[in-house]
């Protein structure tokens, strides 16, 4: 997910892992933006690119602090340094003990906007939370949940057991909703900042997920994180600027396809640059704002999962023949979705894939499961045989268009 957004291409792209090929850090870089990164490099492309710099055209940030991984703990030790620089200056970060990540990243990345806030930036955030291992922060917890927690000391708090009474189910719902808090509360910090520097009328913040949950529940939607089915891959996607706060299209829903790799080419639209076809992705900032009303009919998203790889939801039923061991392929065009398994025929999607509408509903949660037959339930509407073949012959010339490009 990070690298689509980064590259501004689908991960089975070549082009989009070779390091002659830029990524966004480094075009922004080129247009004169001081550019940042705070939080974790994950995949071994982005741990090269983001978290090293090699010369003035392959390196992606100017500035950033990070972790070389996924995932880590959240607590972090005395002592326990992150890498980190400014320009060619290191920069790293030595932690106190019991430090929380969530918002060692969140003051850095403040730290980066008050530092720069007299030129162009760009700042990626990369937070773990909340990710796996669930661990919260204590202050959270009891301002959450103060009944509960309040009169816990921060060692019980920070303990992978569950409190005596409650159940190991109960202590991960309680952490997690803490972690997104932590999150939350880091959002709160940028704005803030952005507003004390005077430049949150300039600014764009972009706010999305990488993947579904694999924690908790993607409620109403089927799956979880690395499916293909829409829990896995229909996330969060929250565009803000001053400029849309203020205008009618504030709170609005687009319903058009947008992946992470419109991203990449929609801040380089705002940065004045035009025509790039190198990307897969589309400028999205017309459909979000009504200058452009109809989503374009052959905008794509396209996905394929190493061979073998395991899935995680647990609910064998969902795949065929209960194998979790399987190749998910998605290809997805307007509101038509196709999925293809290991030896085994697709599965379409005939209806679309808007979720159901509950802004003033008083009963949100019965709206959802009212809503849920046919959209997330692992039944499937079949096309017409005439329209299945249709979506099908696009998929095949869609990977034919592309087979020299795809790692497949």
């Amino acid at each position: 997910s990070r690298q689509m957004l980064l590259s501004g291409c689908w991960i089975n792209r070549e082009s989009s892992t070779d390091q002659d090929f830029p990524w966004i850090g480094s075009r922004l870089r080129q247009e004169g933006y001081t550019t940042g990164m705070y939080g974790k490099s994950h995949s071994e492309h982005a741990i090269a690119r983001c978290s090293l710099y090699y010369n003035d055209e392959q390196t992606e940030f100017d500035q950033g602090l990070f972790f070389r991984g996924g995932m880590r703990d959240f607590y972090m030790k005395s002592g326990e340094v992150l890498p980190g620089h400014i320009f060619e200056k290191d920069a790293s970060y030595k932690a106190k003990e019991n430090e929380y990540i969530t918002d060692i990243f969140t003051e850095q990345a403040v730290d980066f906007i008050k530092r720069n806030s007299d030129r162009p930036f760009f700042l990626y955030l990369a937070h773990t939370a909340p990710h796996q291992p669930i661990q919260a922060k204590p202050e959270d917890l009891k301002k959450l949940f103060p009944d509960v927690f309040g009169a816990m000391d921060d060692d019980q708090l920070r303990a992978k057991n569950a409190p005596p009474g409650m159940t190991a189910s109960q202590w991960t719902k309680y952490r997690y909703a803490a972690m997104v808090n932590s999150v939350d509360r880091g959002l709160g910090e940028l704005k803030s900042a952005l507003q004390e520097t005077g430049v949150d009328k300039n600014t764009v913040i972009i706010f999305a997920s990488d993947n579904g949950a694999i924690v908790g529940s993607n409620h109403p939607l089927t799956g979880h994180k690395w499916d293909v089915y829409e829990g896995g891959i229909r996330v969060p996607f929250i565009v803000w600027s001053d400029a849309i706060s203020n205008s009618d299209k504030k709170g609005s829903v687009y319903d058009g396809l947008v992946s992470l790799a419109d991203v990449a080419p929609t801040l380089m639209v705002m940065a004045g640059k035009k025509g790039m076809d190198e990307f897969d992705g589309i400028d999205m900032m017309p459909y979000l704002t009504g200058t452009e009303t109809t989503p374009p009919e052959n905008k794509t998203f396209y996905y394929r999962a190493a061979l073998g790889h395991r899935q995680v939801t647990g609910a064998e039923s969902l795949y065929p023949e209960g194998n979790k061991y399987i190749l998910l392929e998605a290809f997805i065009q307007k509101d038509r979705k196709y999925l293809r398994f290991r030896g085994q025929d697709e599965k379409v999607y005939e209806r679309g894939f808007a979720m159901p509408d509950v802004r003033g509903v008083a009963d949100p949660q019965r709206k959802l499961a009212e809503d849920i037959q046919g959209l997330s339930s692992g039944e499937w509407t079949k096309l017409s045989v005439e329209d299945a073949a249709v979506l099908k012959k696009k998929y095949h010339d869609f990977l034919e268009k592309n087979e020299q490009d795809f790692s497949l």
